[in-house]
């Protein structure tokens, strides 16, 4: 469970006032004032029929009207169940897209769900009322339903998030599910602060419009009849009035579902505040020299330290940067369409990644590196996990002339196999005077020293130690994406170094063919929630890739290192049936036979 109950409250409350939340709060405010002053039109004109004829119908709303307020229902719609979607995959900012993290068709699926949900609560009263059974007991059946229906609907969104499927939204057991994933507790709080925030919004707005709007509804319809029905000439003040009663209902609902959603269990966002200047200096330079005391490493206080690069936090870091690859680089879907599998865990996010085609000359894997991994067994890791030996001879021969044994020590993480002799001297060299430069606060001048290493014409496997330095001081985009494609052709450094940040990132962010060899590291070092991180919906969001089987494989096995055979199971047996023909099958089936066996693969 993320967050404490007060903590999460808070949430929803602020979660309603981020912009993306704002704009669309404004919009459909702005819509329902639209709608209802052109129905006051349509009442204005009956209301003048009636005088001309002493008869009155109820008019109901024109098309006009309906067509406004099925486009703020629908706005309405998209946007709460895309805030839980993104919620629920732990980013913490509204989108200003009515749908970033959900898709056009989950919003299909989920108005299907609720327009049955409907159907399933109304049709009680609705056959009481028309068969004349029980008319007295009918204000008590509509009553109960409604009841039920406010009961439920906090915990709809996350019913249909765990499945993507609109029949969960009907079927109790799957809403238990949901409700007991949130904690009965915790849920039955939840419904008294929705409880609490429905009657006071409620009371401020009936008090807004018996104070201000309902007495000018008269005035305002005359003005209506003597201006021609020019709305334009109606007066400013009946708008500012609408509007702020339409806001207030807009916040409620948006409030509503946003604190629902931030008591549903999800991945863990990156809620830590962004580190200081010092801290990311006294990173810097203790994550190359171990042996430094932590004060030695803080820069001198009379110092004053220049102003660090600007940098976001993760995961939005990378999403900018891998969306414009992606726009840049379309591939080909390869190959006949595969079926798509059961995601083992959270919902899909919504961007695409590029591929390794994409990735420059200098970046791209050897052929060695392009050898397809062999699986050999569920313990033992594929070959392309098993990184190749760091050669530093070159330079730990302490007799060498040309490099001071301080040096020696910069050099440890680097693949010097690589490099001459005459570049591992100049490397060394400006590791250890960007360090200095480090020690006393003189941040640029540093991370100037290290940019010639930490170009596109340089591997970080092979200048690990400048790629160190520089991301821990300058976390850019392209150093994080430069750093994943080397981690996925087998660096270990590089894999550590961005280990947590493949934990709490959008895999669809990621290019596919990086995930299954970055879940390998994973799974070789037992990080099996990084495993999950990375494989989460990989069959939604690539299902012509060649990889498919191969990542649910090994999210199955994570799975049930986790304990949780009951949904590992599942996923192997699938791949059996699915993939009968699969190089790895053999696998398929042993870990299968193993699980059933109570075994742990």
């Amino acid at each position: 469970m993320n967050g404490t109950l007060i903590g999460n409250t808070l949430r929803g409350l602020f979660y309603t006032l981020r912009p993306g939340n704002l704009f669309y709060i404004l919009l459909t405010a702005a819509l329902i004032v639209v709608a209802g002053t052109l129905y006051l039109g349509d009442l204005t004109a009956h209301f003048l029929a009636r005088a001309e004829t002493d008869t009155f119908t109820w008019i109901p709303p024109t098309p006009r009207v309906w067509g406004i307020l099925a486009v703020t229902f629908l706005l309405f719609v998209a946007k709460t169940l895309d805030n839980a979607a993104r919620i629920y995959a732990g980013h913490k900012n509204a989108s200003f897209l009515p749908l970033s993290e959900a898709t056009a068709g989950d919003l299909f699926h989920y108005l299907i769900g609720l327009f049955f949900f409907a159907i399933l609560l109304g049709a009680a009263p609705f056959i009481c009322y028309n068969l004349g059974i029980g008319k007295n007991i009918a204000p008590y059946l509509n009553g109960a339903c409604a009841l039920i229906a406010c009961l439920l609907l906090p915990a709809l969104p996350l019913s249909y998030l765990n499945e993507r499927n609109a029949s969960t939204m009907l079927d109790f057991p799957s809403l238990a599910a949901a409700i007991g994933s949130i904690g009965i507790v915790r849920y039955l709080i939840l419904l008294i602060l929705i409880s609490g925030a429905t009657a006071g919004v409620g009371y401020a707005i009936a008090h807004f419009w018996q104070q201000h709007l309902g007495g000018q509804l008269l005035a305002t319809m005359d003005s209506i009849a003597a201006n021609g029905y020019d709305y334009s000439k109606i007066p400013l003040n009946y708008y500012q009035n609408a509007a702020i009663i339409a806001a207030l209902a807009c916040w409620l609902i948006i409030y509503i579902y946003s604190a629902a959603a931030w008591t549903y269990p999800r991945e863990d966002e990156d809620d830590e505040p962004a580190m200081s200047l010092s801290e990311r200096t006294r990173l810097a330079i203790t994550s190359a020299h171990p042996d430094v005391p932590p004060a030695a490493a803080e820069p001198p206080s009379d110092n004053a330290p220049q102003e660090a690069p600007t940098a976001e936090t993760s995961p939005s870091r990378l999403r900018r940067a891998i969306a414009a690859a992606r726009a840049a680089h379309k591939t080909a879907p390869p190959g006949k369409q595969e079926p798509q599998l059961t995601d083992p865990d959270a919902p899909p996010p919504l961007l695409r990644g590029t591929s390794l085609s994409d990735i420059p000359a200098a970046e791209k894997p050897t052929a060695t590196d392009k050898q397809e991994p062999q699986l050999s067994n569920p313990d033992a890791p594929p070959r392309l996990l098993r990184t190749p030996k760091t050669n530093i001879a070159a330079v730990a021969d302490k007799s060498e002339p040309h490099l001071i044994p301080p040096e020696l020590k910069l050099l440890k993480e680097a693949d010097v196999t690589r490099m001459r002799l005459e570049e591992q001297q100049t490397f060394a060299r400006a590791l250890a005077e960007a360090d200095e430069h480090f020690k006393h606060g003189q941040i640029d001048a540093g991370l100037a020293l290290l940019a010639p290493y930490t170009d596109t014409q340089h591997d970080p496997a092979i200048y690990f130690p400048a790629y160190q330095r520089r991301y821990a001081l300058q976390p850019q985009d392209t150093l994080l994406h430069r750093l994943m494609v080397a981690a996925a052709r087998g660096s270990t450094h590089c894999y550590d170094l961005i280990q947590p940040e493949l934990e709490r990132i959008n895999p669809a962010e990621l290019p596919a063919d990086i995930i299954r060899p970055l879940a390998q590291q994973a799974a070789k070092q037992q990080q099996y929630l990084t495993v999950l991180a990375l494989t989460r919906n990989f069959a939604k969001n690539h299902p012509e890739h060649p990889h498919l089987a191969d990542n649910y494989y090994l999210a199955a096995l994570a799975l049930a290192h986790n304990g949780q055979t009951d949904k590992a199971l599942p996923i192997l047996q699938q791949l059996l049936t699915r993939y009968p023909d699969h190089p790895h099958r053999d696998l398929f089936r042993r870990a299968a036979a193993q699980l059933q066996d109570g075994q742990t693969p």
